[in-house]
């Protein structure tokens, strides 16, 4: 009980998670993020090097089946570093998997799968190793947390005299110059470094997105944004999939860069756009954020989707270009932690004073085929593909083949009640109709109701 003491009133309650791309972690990390840990999980070992630098994580959880060639070696480095607070997991349940266990000697290890449940086991793990066999009491301290099993206000901490504390996450100018090496990826651009007050250890922490030269340098500028934060990428890493860079290139040829030192951050967003994606290999929805829950600007989102399928198109992809991008309102939710648990991908930028993000999320099937109804200038579409009891974005109609007329059922902007939906199911009725002309609104619609899910699912992950 008493490390779980130790655990609790830690003040660094930070991790980084570093995994492969094809690995779901939600529910593991939303469990952890409710044990009031601050997690933040990424695919790309520079931004890694990048995080550890600016934000000093009390723990690094790493991945033995990164794709990376050199991830033993980067996690070699790792546990050179700081020892105690790197672990290692497995993705695969395969021989390699455990052979690389044993290649690392890492002291705490999760065998796959992982779980919250797992996580949390390999830190108290620590913690209860951090005390040692004969913890000695030492004062007594208010608790300031919540924790179901712990009824008492104060506790005792303990702690054993010939246990030296671990050392800080603290990564030195040379060795993150080492790392960067042994990765061997593809930069993440030109991020502006800092060398924090004490120089003669080489210790730098990552500041400002503005473009410079690549290179570290020697002052101390505060962040634009009043805090620490997570580096902007630049450029995708190479080993990322064609629509990744097709993204990262336009982003970063689209926004436009000032010298201002205020940036609005995005945080809690509603008001996006949609780009639709359907091309010989790729299929989705490129969402974007900009600012504080700001609508991005239509000449901006227009130019990044050029540039985006050009990209694509000089890469040997066949584009469907035939729908502009979509203004699209859906439950509000903190887009970056949404974005980096959901989508494929997720860019970051600056645009004029304001943080600009996008994200994309796969969906098979993004544009609805309709059949041809009996008047040329309607569309039919399945009722299957109506979702009950939400807004729709256009005029629904049911059609009389006895007189064939078609009457207006739902009204653009009213809901489509689960109740009418089963009545209408229990005639027999199979399709909906609505104007050709509304076919765009009808994809928005499609697309609205997609995201909405997926927030949903990270909203239950969360409070789970």
């Amino acid at each position: 009980m008493l490390h779980k003491f130790q655990m609790y009133t830690e003040q660094n309650r930070s991790i980084l998670i570093i995994k492969s791309e094809s690995v779901n972690l939600s529910a593991a990390e939303a469990f952890i993020v409710k044990r009031e840990w601050n997690v933040r999980s990424c695919t790309n070992l520079n931004e890694a090097i990048l995080f550890i630098v600016s934000e000093r994580p009390q723990f690094i959880f790493v991945s033995v089946d990164h794709p990376n060639k050199n991830i033993i070696a980067f996690i070699k480095l790792l546990l050179q570093t700081f020892p105690e607070r790197v672990i290692v997991f497995g993705e695969k349940p395969h021989s390699l998997t455990y052979h690389h266990f044993n290649e690392t000697g890492c002291r705490y290890n999760i065998y796959p799968p992982v779980t919250g449940p797992a996580m949390e086991r390999v830190l108290l793990s620590y913690y209860k190793n951090q005390l040692g066999a004969n913890p000695t009491k030492v004062q007594s301290v208010p608790l300031t947390f919540k924790y179901n099993k712990i009824q008492k206000n104060e506790a005792w901490v303990y702690k054993n005299p010939q246990t030296k504390k671990s050392d800080d996450v603290i990564l030195t100018l040379a060795k993150a110059s080492e790392m960067f090496a042994v990765v061997d990826e593809a930069p993440l651009g030109k991020v502006k470094f800092a060398v924090s007050e004490a120089p003669s250890q080489g210790t730098v922490t990552a500041t400002s997105p503005e473009v410079l030269n690549g290179t570290v340098k020697n002052n101390t500028e505060t962040n634009p944004l009043g805090k620490k934060r997570e580096p902007l990428n630049d450029s995708a890493p190479a080993h990322e999939s064609l629509i990744s860079r097709a993204a990262q290139e336009a982003l970063q040829k689209t926004v436009l860069k000032t010298n201002s030192q205020k940036i609005e951050e995005i945080k809690i967003s509603s008001d996006m756009s949609c780009i639709l994606v359907q091309s010989t290999r790729f299929s989705g929805y490129l969402v974007a954020a900009l600012g504080d829950n700001r609508e991005v600007d239509g000449v901006f989102i227009q130019a990044l989707r050029k540039r985006i399928f050009a990209f694509l198109k000089a890469n040997g992809e066949k584009v469907n270009e035939a729908d502009d991008p979509l203004r699209i309102v859906v439950q509000k939710v903190n887009f970056k932690n949404w974005a980096e648990n959901k989508a494929e991908f997720l860019r970051k930028s600056v645009h004029k004073e304001e943080e600009v993000s996008i994200a994309f999320f796969p969906r098979q099937h993004i544009r609805l085929h309709f059949e041809e109804s009996a008047d040329e200038k309607m569309a039919k579409v399945k009722m299957t593909e109506i979702k009950p009891d939400v807004p729709v974005e256009f005029d629904l109609y049911i059609h009389l083949e006895e007189n064939d007329r078609y009457i207006r059922y739902t009204k653009k902007g009213a809901k489509f009640l689960a109740t009418q939906k089963k009545r209408l199911e229990a005639q027999g009725l199979k399709y909906m109709h609505v104007f050709k002309t509304d076919i765009p609104e009808f994809n928005k619609y499609r697309a609205q109701n997609f995201l909405n899910e997926t927030i949903e699912q990270y909203h239950s992950a969360v409070e789970a």
